[in-house]
């Protein structure tokens, strides 16, 4: 179904998807149901062709009820495999996961980029997909519960990082969706500090815990913001801003909403507040944990009924800390929350 989308919209005659373990297209996983091969291609018009290495073929022959064919047994001339299964000439492709020592070969074909009309497609979750995500926003709430009862300043950044990762492998997770950042004290205020968790104590004053796990593919992102001991007035502030931030945004969140709308609404909401928005509000997730739509700044994207998107507002000031608080919603006529986030003082 959404690969005739993909044609109808791309005005394509067939799409060419490719992936690799050393360029990994999410769009292959989605529209062939081929998860992460070592090298293979899908290409799709009027026909289904998995075209994959000799690694890659046995497991496809189990996972998936595509044609399959072994660029082994065509001397690995990917253009001859098409020209014989394939009569039109306008093929459709990912511009920046398609390598020129590829592309090259297909000369006599017009190629056209079609990232933006797939990334659109995909924005929009089916009831599976959904259910999958919610499974990893699951695991990361476990790992929201394991920070309020562990968290403390005994140990370093790195080493709290460490026993949080571990924690979370226990619930048969393919791998974390990025680098966790841990960020405490004056440090926190880089918004991606580097490293991303340091050798030092976890210090008093903000903090913040930004991560995210993958679960059979699907990514959850949540940033969990937290304070040791008192803080100063200028660190109330900033909490007390975010936090009102984000009450204000989340009701924003819903079907037919422009994207760039809500973000220019936050920015102001801080503004008023004495302080600014040095971020995008808010992505989708999905296959990807940077997926469409992206609630930022001149964005022409629209919300749309079972979109998954994160909401993440936060300030940060040199000297002070940074502050962030993010979690992550499916839009219906209301936002529905999938993740349990919050400001934790100790």
């Amino acid at each position: 179904m959404n690969e005739s989308k993909l044609l109808k919209a791309a005005k394509v005659d067939g799409v060419l998807l490719f992936s690799s373990e050393n360029c990994r297209d999410v769009n292959f996983d989605y529209f062939s149901n081929f998860r992460k091969p070592t090298y293979s291609f899908y290409f799709f018009g009027k026909k289904k062709m998995l075209i994959t290495s000799s690694i890659d073929y046995d497991r496809a022959l189990n996972e998936t009820d595509i044609d399959i064919f072994k660029l082994k047994d065509y001397n690995y001339k990917l253009k001859k495999i098409i020209k014989e299964n394939f009569k039109g000439k306008k093929i459709g492709i990912i511009a920046d996961k398609l390598p020129l020592s590829i592309s090259k070969h297909l000369r006599g074909y017009k190629l056209v980029d079609i990232s933006a009309i797939a990334s659109k497609i995909r924005a929009v979750k089916n009831k599976k997909e959904i259910n999958l995500i919610k499974k990893s926003c699951s695991i990361a709430n476990k790992g929201i519960k394991f920070i309020k009862n562990n968290l403390s300043q005994n140990q370093s950044e790195k080493e709290f990082a460490k026993e949080l990762h571990e924690y979370l492998k226990k619930f048969n997770i393919d791998g974390f969706a990025f680098k966790t950042i841990i960020a405490s004290g004056k440090n926190s205020a880089f918004i991606h500090p580097y490293p991303t968790e340091s050798r030092k104590k976890i210090s008093k004053g903000l903090g913040l815990i930004d991560f995210g796990v993958v679960y059979k593919g699907y990514c959850s992102d949540v940033t969990v913001p937290f304070s040791f001991g008192k803080l100063n007035l200028k660190q109330e502030t900033i909490v007390s801003a975010v936090l009102e931030c984000y009450d204000f945004c989340k009701d924003l969140l819903k079907e037919n909403v422009k994207a760039g709308e809500i973000f220019d609404k936050a920015e102001k909401f801080l503004a008023n507040k004495g302080f600014e928005l040095k971020h995008g509000l808010g992505h989708g997730i999905g296959l990807e944990v940077h997926d469409a739509p992206s609630i930022s700044f001149k964005s022409i994207d629209i919300l749309k009924s079972n979109m998954v998107l994160t909401l993440e507002p936060g300030v940060y000031e040199i000297g002070v800390g940074g502050f962030r608080i993010e979690n992550d919603f499916v839009i219906k006529n209301k936002p529905k929350i999938l993740t349990k986030s919050r400001y934790m003082a100790f």
